[in-house]
């Protein structure tokens, strides 16, 4: 999954400090901002430190006394997106605090927002798909019901990738196929994108490795002429690793040299937004490596997946299943 085409959980970064305000002060303007983003569901708020955490934790003390609902859910919400890549199961829970209390306030484009990271928590962070497959169908429902097209769309195509993880493959193939359907409705390229790439995850694994080939070659395409780095290089994570599978060494090798040419890009410097990519990456190379009998590059790209994944650790990211 990694790469979701407009999953709307954006990590914009706002530091909240107590510096010349009062305390009190920086908690009323938290609580402020965090109501604000239920209004522009398309942003998000994120405090990124342990004394903006406690900021959060004084404004849902405030929010609780008062009774007042639309705080409580916005407070556990960004507390969500805090947790959310550090303690998966932290982050769950806030949300599942969070979107009944949306519900209360009727306010369903933050209700679908959190089952969808509910959903995207579980498959990311835990590897339970069935448990993000139930989320995924929630929300689903409730775009639907408020003619949310390109947020249906979104997540038809996520269920099929989840769908394909369990080795539903034709039921994978409907959602994909609607999604597809959904965002051509609205002429919305970038949907129709993702959705090739995870129907390419869909027939790797059922085996199918050409039909894979041909779906991740179709999105990639559509990712050149947006000049997407990142996207194109998990694409080429894809083709390295069936090409690999299928002793097609020369093809691997190939595409193994445009995403080494693509280390530097500024995109996969980011550590936020491309650690699987690169974590897959290394792990890829391994295989790739190891295939070749070249025992010296395997134990090298051994030494950089270590090396990268304990900077990751350090960082605070959360990688159970890595």
């Amino acid at each position: 999954m990694k790469l979701k085409t407009f999953s709307f959980l954006c990590l914009a970064i706002v530091a909240i400090q107590a510096t010349a305000q009062t305390r009190q002060e920086t908690v009323n303007n938290l609580l402020t901002s965090a109501k604000e983003q239920t209004i522009r569901p398309s942003g998000a708020l994120l405090v990124g430190n342990d004394e903006g955490l406690q900021l959060l934790f004084s404004a849902d003390s405030i929010v609780k006394t008062q009774n007042d609902t639309l705080g409580q859910a916005a407070i556990a919400d960004q507390i969500g997106l805090y947790y959310y890549g550090k303690d998966a199961d932290k982050s769950i829970k806030y949300y599942l605090e969070a979107y009944p209390l949306y519900m209360a306030v009727n306010n369903k484009k933050r209700v679908v927002q959190c089952l969808s990271n509910i959903a995207f928590a579980y498959d990311e962070q835990k590897h339970n798909y069935p448990d993000a497959i139930k989320y995924t169908k929630m929300s689903i429902d409730i775009r639907r019901a408020i003619m949310d097209t390109l947020g249906t769309g979104n997540m038809c195509k996520y269920l099929g990738y989840l769908q394909g993880k369990t080795h539903d493959y034709e039921e994978a193939k409907k959602n994909v196929a609607e999604a597809i359907r959904l965002f051509s409705l609205k002429n919305y390229t970038p949907g129709i994108a993702v959705c090739y790439r995870d129907l390419a995850t869909v027939y790797e694994e059922s085996g199918n490795a050409d039909s894979c080939i041909i779906n991740i070659l179709q999105a990639q395409n559509i990712w050149a002429g947006t000049h997407d780095t990142l996207r194109i290089f998990d694409a080429n994570n894809i083709l390295i690793r069936v090409y690999t599978a299928g002793n097609r060494l020369q093809e691997a090798e190939n595409i193994f040299h445009k995403n080494e040419a693509m280390m530097n890009a500024r995109s996969l410097r980011n550590m936020r937004r491309a650690y699987m990519e690169i974590l897959d990456y290394y792990k890829i190379c391994q295989a790739y490596f190891s295939k070749k009998k070249d025992d010296k590059m395997t134990a090298v790209y051994l030494a950089k997946y270590n090396e990268y994944k304990t900077e990751a650790q350090q960082k605070g990211f959360h990688l159970e299943g890595y």
